[in-house]
């Protein structure tokens, strides 16, 4: 994550809204908005967490063919 995200962090062009989370053991659900480059997303996430690092990330994302 750190390779994807690092880069668009470092030029000032990223930006994640959380706006709820849902923690259960070590998963969170997170209800986001993801602004990278210009173009908004809405996602929702689902993290994988173990001794404190997200270890697997899993987007849900809107479906194009609508």
């Amino acid at each position: 994550m750190d390779a994807i995200f690092r880069p668009q962090f470092a030029e000032n062009d990223g930006q994640i809204v959380v706006h709820s989370q849902h923690a259960l053991g070590n998963t969170v659900v997170s209800d986001e908005t993801t602004t990278v480059y210009g173009h908004t997303e809405h996602n929702i996430g689902i993290y994988t967490v173990s001794e404190g690092l997200i270890i697997e990330v899993r987007l849900i994302e809107p479906s194009e063919a609508r």
